[in-house]
């Protein structure tokens, strides 16, 4: 079986599986109990923090807090806005590519406005967009811009550093979700960024696990109310085995091979396909996009059915966000809808995403599968009768 949804998540990595395994079996006491094996627990959890800080250039480690995840941060951060600005509730900046983690947090916390920023044709937000709506001095003043690293679902790149600078300049607070990012692009310069969010279950890590950087002014996030564990910031009992095989996952993201040789593979993948099924359109083809991420539209048939198709070939990639939950004849994701597709074909979405394992044979090997299937498709449609109708959906791809 050929795994193609990393984007998604990934199978735990050996060293972070070992760096797991060790902890629980060496420093399971909770950090926050008096004794001495406690105290190495604190110790160890300290000693992570400062590495991982280090990792980013973040100069301040309390910066950095541990949670469960991207999903946790994003709502941290919406909660903490909307309580402190309930009674006079401002604006805030998004992209619509934007993942339903924070768009959903929005939906259940936020009392005021909500913009966004346009994209291109590719999903990209120009950071010259972002210029010229905070020096419209006539409409209010944003309370927070928001915009992740890479789409989840594209894999294009945004310039949240430019983006990142420009929110300075003009004293807003920035916030990048970098889900996307983490173990798969250099991490230096997040700490640039007001607020972070990530998970790290995408790139080898365990799941539930993830960090949440804060401004250091900022206090009293508490959307998980407790024992006052990170600084009072986020209640709970740190997740210290979590946590190191997080940092043993990304410690190790140096040895994988080289993330050219990755995307290489990856447009190869993409040539043979367009090469041989009329019709195939890349999303964000032109613009800088991770290396492990390629989403197509596909002609013929619609994202469900070219996926079990896959299935049955042994190739498991998924139809966007796994959090979307797209519905068989909805519209589809908000992300191509946004970068000006329609709803009939966003229903065509497929989306493939590899790992650090993933060979180009594997690449190959999926697009063989949708050559296979489509050549199938087309030669029983051939096949049938005048009048026969299948449960199929025939879409026109412009050029």
């Amino acid at each position: 079986m050929i795994y193609l949804d990393h984007n998604a998540t990934a199978p735990l990595s050996p060293v972070a599986r070992k760096a797991w395994l060790d902890a629980h079996e060496h420093c399971w006491h909770n950090p926050s109990s008096p004794y001495r094996p406690a105290s190495k627990a604190r110790v160890r959890l300290e000693e992570a923090r400062l590495t991982l800080a280090g990792m980013m250039d973040l100069c301040d480690p309390q910066r950095l807090l541990f949670n469960s995840g991207a999903t946790e941060g994003n709502n941290t951060i919406i909660h903490y806005y909307a309580r402190h600005n309930k009674a006079n509730a401002g604006t805030l900046l998004i992209s619509p590519i934007e993942h339903a983690s924070l768009t959903e947090a929005i939906k259940s916390h936020w009392f005021g406005r909500v913009e966004t920023l346009p994209v291109d044709s590719d999903g990209c937000v120009s950071p010259a967009d972002l210029v010229k709506r905070l020096n419209q001095h006539h409409q209010p003043k944003p309370t927070l811009v928001s915009l992740m690293a890479a789409n989840n679902e594209t894999g294009v790149r945004q310039e949240w550093l430019e983006c990142a600078k420009i929110c300075r300049e003009h004293q807003l607070p920035f916030h990048c979700d970098a889900s996307q990012w983490l173990g798969r692009l250099p991490l230096s310069g997040l700490a640039n960024c007001d607020w972070v969010t990530a998970s790290v279950h995408k790139c080898g890590g365990p799941r539930n696990v993830g960090i949440l950087i804060r401004p250091s002014s900022v206090n009293g996030l508490s959307l998980i109310a407790g024992g006052g564990q990170e600084n009072g910031q986020r209640g709970g009992t740190e997740d210290l085995p979590g946590i190191l095989a997080m940092l043993a996952a990304l410690q190790n993201i140096a040895d994988v091979p080289s993330r050219e040789a990755s995307a290489r593979a990856r447009d190869a993948f993409e040539k043979e396909v367009c090469d041989n099924i009329t019709g195939c359109f890349i999303l964000g083809k032109t613009a800088p996009r991770l290396w492990n991420t390629s989403a197509m539209i596909l002609p013929m048939r619609e994202q469900h059915q070219w996926l079990n198709a896959l299935e049955q070939h042994d190739i498991l990639a998924s139809s966007g966000s796994a959090c979307a939950g797209h519905r068989i004849g909805g519209t589809g994701s908000h992300v191509p809808l946004a970068m000006g597709l329609s709803p009939e074909q966003s229903r065509h979405l497929l989306r493939f995403s590899a790992g650090s394992e993933t060979t180009s044979a594997d690449w190959q090997q999926a697009a063989k599968a949708l050559v296979a299937i489509f050549k199938k498709w087309q030669n029983n449609k051939k096949s049938h009768p005048k009048g026969y109708s299948e449960l199929t959906h025939v879409i026109n791809i412009p050029e």
